[in-house]
């Protein structure tokens, strides 16, 4: 090409062959390839009757390239008048490529309008970027770049790099190369990642033990290393290639590709259940109405399981090189349905690969070679969702056990930036009802004070909404009494959040949903949200739960503040009860989180911690993470209990919560009936928490012999654990031992009465 390019900048430039040749280069590079269009269309315009036939197929790629389908398929035409028998080759290519050109101009009509964007530097650079992973939070990113080493323009090597970046403040930090421990001798080819587990624990490599034999494999990431990988079982393994995998968020179904016999094409997507005893059964190919006589690869299951993502180049049905496809599985007929091809702007005439929803819904990363002109690929974002930029929470605290309202005050922060949220509306002390108004698609902390209880801090996530619909909370509160001693030993927290598209779970059979004012009018609440918004503002609040006001402002504590709450009440009463009612009879889509908190007998001020929200300092006593759980899945290959992380250090402390002493007749181990009682109780109390343990002490007077004094006390404290381990208490729980008469022998026989006995002091271990 540079020799033709040098004669097209001679006296010969307006040569058509010369125009031909450069062209038909350009075509056949992998470097910006549609800058051989012009030079194409001159030569067709000026020697047309003197070029092969071949130049109106070398056009129509290069129009199909550059977005000019119309053009493309104008050029075919000519093309196909030309052509003879001994161009079927040829002839077969662009009959593929006339449907690509008729598939793409319908699909820029009826396509999605979403909004694209390359992932900006550090993760897109001149190097190659692709198969892209992200966390579930959001937080953490996955890809594969691949460097490429020149000798001037001659490609002399490419090194391929797993690297990860983590998001800092919203943008993505810089990538770290992750360092993998494998058998370099035994494999061909280095660890390509195909895959993550849901919460990003574990990652998933192919290995290529032969050119044509790649195996999945597993390894587990600490930092920027992972761990010495295992392979899949077999099943999943086989003789033959395997391709990308995908989970499911509890690791017990995966999707994989793979070109073992007896697939409907050449690289087939599979499907394998973990079974009760953590084995994998047989995969069982998707069938005809996912797989085709040509390759799908690169499947990612959506969380719900019900959703399916993968890339085929399969004929008919693509722009050009892999397309990326969804389907989702029908309940009624039991299959996938017909793959959709995801169309424009997301899909292109190059190849378009490994679709990764985040675990919102609301955005997705794959990768493409588009507008490349290297050839090679970049990472891009796609936002499947517009958020709204106002939501509506409903809530309601009360007393666990008596079901009463407490009065309380709530405030929420932005846990991005600490910034404290505006439209928060206490709970009504009859009601304890209350209201959030704030946007959707973000991590807030709420701090819940409530009366005759210690400051929680509660962690949500409120999903993206592309349009309003109602979520709801319940928060519960419950003392912990050790009932016959009558002592509040500590206190339960518990957090439902329904902070789902109702509307969304309630339909059986599709994804597809019918927008929210087909089946509700939500136009009524969403007018009233905004007037008790216009009316906070004009009240000069700058945060409604202390009544602050702007300067030279003045509130009307009466009128103006019984109407705001008047209006946010009606907002409140707009549930749909019959709604909630069944919601609540569906508990599967509640996300319910709770924790019991204990009280330290010798040091109270041990149990709070400081939390600083923004210009405010709360003494938390538990903080309750509502999310966290979602994110945590072990190996789903390990088929024994995950060890902990070596490298994490913390220090193990022990919290007393109580102390109760039970006393004893003179030179006796046997508990009284009053004590048995007790013991009774406090047994039922253990049993109820399990994360507490006891340490029994026993005690004797200075009568008779010191050795059978130090037996008694440890009788005593051995009788008190045997009836423990009896009602079920487990035996790692208790620890016993004896400390014999007192050093100074008592005065009186009151003294020697408080010497006999046993003193059970009520622990908690944790780690700070």
């Amino acid at each position: 090409m540079p020799i033709f390019l040098k004669i097209d900048s001679t006296d010969q430039k307006d040569d058509f062959y010369v125009k031909y040749y450069i062209g038909a280069c350009y075509l056949n590079t992998k470097y910006q390839r549609t800058k051989g269009i012009p030079y194409l269309e001159f030569a067709v315009e000026n020697g047309e009757k003197f070029l092969p036939k071949e130049v109106f197929y070398d056009l129509s790629q290069l129009y199909h390239l550059n977005y000019q389908f119309l053009k493309s398929e104008k050029m075919l035409q000519q093309y196909f008048k030309l052509a003879d028998k001994k161009d079927s080759s040829n002839i077969r290519n662009a009959q593929e490529l006339i449907l690509m050109d008729s598939l793409a101009l319908v699909l820029q009509k009826d396509s999605e309008k979403y909004e694209v964007s390359a992932l900006p530097y550090p993760i897109n650079t001149g190097n190659s970027e692709k198969i892209a992973f992200i966390s579930a939070d959001n937080n953490v990113l996955f890809f594969t770049r691949i460097l490429h080493k020149y000798s001037g323009d001659l490609l002399i090597d490419s090194v391929r790099q797993i690297m990860m970046s983590v998001k800092e403040k919203d943008q993505w930090g810089t990538p770290q190369p992750i360092s993998i421990q494998y058998d370099k001798k035994k494999y061909v080819s280095p660890p390509q990642l195909v895959g993550i587990s849901f919460d990003a624990r574990y990652l998933f490599f192919k290995m290529n033990i032969t050119p044509e034999n790649g195996d999945l494999f597993v390894g587990e990431l600490h930092g920027t290393e992972c761990s010495l990988l295992e392979p899949l079982p077999e099943g999943i393994n086989s003789l033959f290639d395997e391709g990308a995998i995908s989970f499911t968020p509890d690791g017990d179904v995966c999707y994989f590709s793979s070109n073992r016999p007896g697939g409907y094409g050449e690289m087939d997507l599979y499907m394998s259940v973990k079974t009760d005893s953590r084995k994998w059964d047989n995969p069982k190919n998707l069938g005809p109405m996912i797989n085709s006589s040509e390759n799908e690869n690169f499947p990612f299951i959506h969380p719900n399981g019900k959703r399916l993502y993968f890339a085929s180049d399969i004929t008919g049905k693509i722009i050009g090189g892999y397309d990326i496809f969804v389907s989702n599985f029908s309940v009624s007929v039991n299959d996938w349905t017909d793959p959709q091809n995801m169309g424009f702007p997301i899909n292109t005439p190059s190849d378009d690969i490994s679709f990764v929803p985040n675990a919102e819904g609301n955005l997705a990363y794959y990768s493409s070679a588009k507008n490349n002109e290297t050839g090679d690929f970049n990472l891009y974002v796609v936002r499947l969702e517009q958020s709204i930029p106002l939501t509506l929470v409903k809530g309601f605290i009360y007393e666990s056990d008596t079901k009463n309202p407490i009065p309380a005050q709530i405030k929420v922060y932005d846990a991005t930036d600490s910034r404290k949220i505006k439209y928060i509306y206490n709970p009504n002390p009859e009601t304890g009802k209350y209201l959030m108004i704030f946007p959707p698609g973000r991590d807030y902390d709420m701090v819940v004070q409530a009366k005759g209880y210690y400051d929680h801090l509660i962690k949500i996530h409120v999903p993206y909404q592309s349009y309003f619909y109602e979520l709801y909370q319940e928060i519960r509160l419950k003392p912990i009494f050790l009932k016959i001693e009558n002592k509040k030993l500590g206190e339960e927290i518990e957090v439902n959040n329904i902070f789902y598209d109702t509307e969304r779970f309630f339909k059986n059979d599709t994804l597809q949903l019918e927008k929210i004012s087909q089946s509700k009018n939500y136009e009524p609440l969403l007018n009233l949200v905004g007037d008790i918004i216009s009316f906070t503002d004009s009240m000069g609040l700058e945060y409604v739960n202390n009544m602050y006001a702007k300067e030279n402002q003045t509130v009307d504590t009466s009128k103006n503040y019984n109407k705001l709450m008047g209006m946010v009440e009606d907002a409140i009463n707009t549930t749909d009860s019959a709604l909630l009612q069944k919601i609540n009879n569906e508990t599967v889509y509640k996300e319910k989180t709770n924790q019991r908190f204990f009280y330290n007998q010798l040091d109270s001020n041990k149990i709070l911690t400081p939390h600083i929200l923004g210009n405010d300092t709360f003494w938390i006593a538990s903080s309750l993470n509502t999310v966290k759980s979602k994110y945590e899945v072990s190996n789903p290959f390990k088929t024994k209990k995950d060890s902990l992380n070596k490298n994490v250090t913390s220090h193990e402390k022990t919290k007393t919560i109580d102390r109760i002493s039970y006393f004893f007749a003179s030179g006796k181990f046997v508990v009284s009936h009053t004590y048995q009682i007790k013991l009774i109780d406090l047994i039922t109390f253990l049993l109820n928490n399990p994360s507490l343990m006891v340490e029994i002490v026993g005690y004797a007077d200075s009568d008779g012999n010191k050795k059978e004094n130090m037996d008694l006390s440890y009788k005593r404290a051995f009788e008190i654990s045997r009836t423990m381990k009896e009602q079920g208490v487990n035996k790692t729980r208790i620890k016993i031992k004896g400390m014999g008469e007192p050093k100074k022998s008592e005065k009186t026989q009151k003294e020697k009465q408080q010497n006999r006995r046993v003193d059970i002091i009520i622990q908690e271990k944790y780690f700070d």
